[in-house]
């Protein structure tokens, strides 16, 4: 923890063995970010996928300007300027468990429409491209309930 600068760093009331109080960092602080990118350089390191929750970007928190809405939001703008820094690329990730089957389709392309318009991320040069300008990357995450076999 001490690489990280200190106004992104954060008691917690937690405390380690020897008394002393257990801290953590903020990914929504561009310095992270920074740091993050940095050691990505430093250790020969093409990018980042970033994990956007599905259940998380739906309208229904777009309309009561959800808290974690804004925060991924802002980490993703701290990324995007850290990947042009450091010469690295980024890509959105879509986790898809929990959210609703009927509307998931729907709420990543209103997200995705939204990271495009609202944030210019594709025009970000370190945006990951597949082939040509107009193919983009994007990559989903599902995580699968345990299935029983019927006999």
């Amino acid at each position: 923890m001490t690489e990280y600068p200190a106004e992104c760093v954060y008691p917690t009331r937690l405390q380690y063995q020897n008394g002393t109080t257990v801290k953590l960092y903020s990914a929504a602080c561009p310095a992270v970010t920074q740091l993050h990118f940095k050691w990505l350089y430093d250790y020969g390191l093409d990018g980042v996928f970033l994990q956007r929750f599905v259940s998380e970007v739906t309208q229904q928190f777009r309309n009561t300007q959800f808290t974690t809405f804004v925060q991924r939001n802002a980490v993703l703008q701290n990324i995007m300027n850290a990947s042009v820094t450091y010469g690295r690329v980024f890509a959105i990730e879509y986790d898809v468990s929990g959210a609703n089957d009927n509307t998931v389709f729907g709420d990543i392309t209103t997200d995705w429409q939204f990271l495009v318009k609202n944030l210019s991320m594709t025009a970000s040069p370190r945006y990951l491209h597949h082939v040509s300008e107009e193919e983009y990357i994007m990559a989903l995450s599902v995580l699968m309930p345990m299935l029983t076999p019927t006999i």
